[in-house]
């Protein structure tokens, strides 16, 4: 919404979020958008304690962690949500995620970062980065499915079909030169 209509800092988006003027829809952009005392810090509201310089509150490390923006690599955390990089080791410090076994929930680990998973259509390069786990190649985007068979594709381009829904190759089209006559009249015949 705030990028189709390159909409001004402060318009309403997305039900009680803002835009911040550069496209994106945030929860804030200035204190005057946060309730009960919070500030807005890095365009997300937060408890004021989270910059007072003492560690206070819910915080795992000075104004950090907690209800506060991730810690940095190094710093305190409990959970993989006290850390900038979404991994705490069994230490408790916050590092660089390895594996997309050491992020939680709907995320992976990409470059040492857990990052959220990506919706069928998103441009990827594993399954991994998918919330479908799929990623077909060579059509480089999430997929509502494996669309591993031959004719089959991923992209609008070449299905007529939203990207992200596995479909047939659109008929007279063979853009991965996979098909073969025969293959792609089997499958155009299937019920």
């Amino acid at each position: 919404h705030c990028a189709m209509q390159a909409q001004p800092e402060g318009a309403a988006c997305e039900q009680t979020r803002v835009c911040d003027g550069q496209g994106n829809c945030v929860d804030c952009v200035d204190n005057v958008f946060c309730d009960g005392g919070d500030i807005c810090l890095d365009y997300t509201c937060v408890p004021a304690t989270c910059c007072d310089g003492t560690l206070n509150g819910d915080e795992t490390a000075v104004d950090c962690g907690g209800s506060c923006p991730g810690c940095a690599d190094g710093q305190d955390c409990t959970k993989g949500g006290d850390c900038q990089s979404g991994f705490c080791d069994p230490g408790g410090t916050c590092a660089p995620c390895t594996s997309n076994d050491q992020c939680a929930g709907d995320t992976f680990c990409r470059e040492g970062t857990c990052e959220p998973k990506k919706p069928d259509g998103d441009i990827c390069s594993g399954g991994a980065a998918c919330l479908s786990g799929f990623c077909p190649d060579p059509d480089g985007v999430c997929c509502d499915a494996a669309c591993g068979e031959t004719c089959m594709a991923c992209l609008e381009g070449k299905t007529g079909q939203p990207n992200g829904t596995c479909a047939l190759v659109l008929a007279a089209s063979d853009p991965d030169a996979e098909c073969g006559a025969h293959a792609l009249s089997a499958l155009l015949r299937r019920p």
